[in-house]
Formats: C-alpha cells, sequence, structure tokens
C-alpha cells in the first residue's frame, strides 16, 4: 500500500502537548496560519513535542487550517489550528530530529531554555508522507477522504 496524502508538522512542548491531544487540536501563531493553507481534510499530520524531541501521530486532518477552532485553547495564544484525530494508537518516536532530518531539511531554533529543530516547511507531499511512515515501518490506518 502507497501512502498517497501530503502531511504537515506542528509543534508542541510538554506543556501543550496534553491539550493538543484530548482536544485533537494542534495549533500555532496566528502569523503562520498561512503556512497551512494548503492542508486539507484526510492529510496526515505529525505532532512534534520540542520538549523531549519525539514525534507523535499519526493524525489526519479533519479540517482545514482556520482561525479559532477552539477559541479557549492554549489560552488563546495558539489560534491557528487544525482539527485532527489520531489514526490508530499514539506513537512516539523518539529522537525526532535525527530521524526526520533523513528526508526533509529541519532549521534550528535557539530560544531559552534550549534550542531545537523545527522541518523547514510546514506542510510537505505524499513522497515525504510515505518516508516518514515507512522509517518507522507502520502504516496509517486510513479512512477515504
Amino acid at each position: 500500500m502507497k501512502v498517497n496524502m501530503p502531511c504537515f508538522f506542528m509543534i508542541c512542548t510538554d506543556g501543550t502537548e496534553k491539550e493538543c491531544l484530548e482536544k485533537g487540536l494542534l495549533g500555532d501563531r496566528k502569523w503562520r496560519l498561512q503556512y497551512f493553507k494548503t492542508v486539507k481534510k484526510g492529510d496526515l499530520g505529525f505532532l512534534l513535542n520540542i520538549s523531549q524531541n519525539s514525534r507523535l501521530g499519526i493524525f489526519e486532518a479533519e479540517s482545514p487550517a482556520k482561525l479559532d477552532i477552539d477559541e479557549n485553547a492554549w489560552g488563546g495564544g495558539f489560534p491557528a489550528q487544525i482539527k485532527v484525530r489520531l489514526i490508530g494508537e499514539l506513537q512516539r518516536i523518539k529522537n525526532a530530529s535525527e530521524k526526520i532530518s533523513k528526508f526533509i531539511d529541519l532549521r534550528e531554533i535557539k530560544r531559552d531554555p534550549f534550542s531545537y529543530k523545527v522541518p523547514a516547511k510546514a506542510t510537505y507531499g505524499p513522497e515525504i508522507s510515505e518516508k516518514i511512515i515507512r522509517d518507522k515501518g507502520v502504516r496509517p490506518q486510513h479512512s477515504t477522504r
């Protein structure tokens, strides 16, 4: 089976991860909404916990990116949001930046208390989805689009 859905990456920290998972919602700053405008219902999503350098997923977008799906989420700090559902069981892949960097370029963000690496782009084509999923050897149990 070939994965033919584009994918997107969003980030969280130990302080925001639980809310992402409980609400089935991934968020970012308002000005970043433009970078997620190509996300469509059915696209695959991955959540990068920068506190742990881990990748969580696999998620399926249930909505396109828009402002304030839940205006109270994360205290209103991340209004560019995508509603997601978890596909199968939650996977937590350690050393995420090292594994992802085999397939895409990462950029380093230097902030206190630590530096971290994130994908250079927010969204990628199906060929990257396939590589990321194959690297773990797990395929999504994807619904029809």
